[in-house]
């Protein structure tokens, strides 16, 4: 989403007015503008409604990604990388952030992309859940990544 056009970019910048800028990044019709405005934003309140509020996902995950409240930015995350209406991209990413291992198993056992199943069995570390994922996943990459996760266990384990 860095994408946006400069001259959004610098007419955010111009803004001073925090209660202005609040209001831009709640309530611009323009996704471009809303993410810029986020970018400059610092009110923990106004950051936590836009990451669980905000029509545009990366918006909302941009938001996430600045909050100190790192239990409400794993909810976005969640959200976001269950949601099979978002692209696979900031799905993606959103996993990549998830920290809670009972989230990281369903999405790994439920989500309809592989290549988002794959990347939660990459953070696992729940090896009865890994060895299930290895012998029933539908997808062979994800069945591989399962095997994979258990040998990075197995070289771990002393013997």
């Amino acid at each position: 989403m860095e994408s946006y056009p400069q001259a959004w970019n610098s007419e955010v910048e111009k803004l001073s007015d925090r209660s202005f800028l609040a209001d831009v990044a709640m309530t611009d019709e323009n996704c471009n503008v809303r993410f810029a405005a986020v970018k400059k934003l610092r009110d923990r309140s106004v950051l936590a409604y836009v990451a669980k509020n905000d029509r545009d996902r990366d918006v909302r995950m941009a938001a996430a990604e600045k909050l100190i409240d790192q239990s409400l930015a794993q909810e976005v995350y969640v959200d976001i990388a269950k949601t099979n209406e978002y692209w696979k991209a900031p799905r993606l990413l959103a996993v990549e952030k998830l920290s809670d291992q009972s989230v990281l198993a369903d999405i790994a056992k439920t989500n309809e992309e592989s290549d988002v199943r794959e990347a939660a069995v990459k953070k696992m570390s729940n090896r009865s859940v890994l060895a299930d994922i290895a012998m029933h996943d539908e997808d062979w990459e994800v069945r591989k990544a399962a095997v994979e996760r258990l040998n990075d266990f197995l070289q771990a384990t002393p013997v």
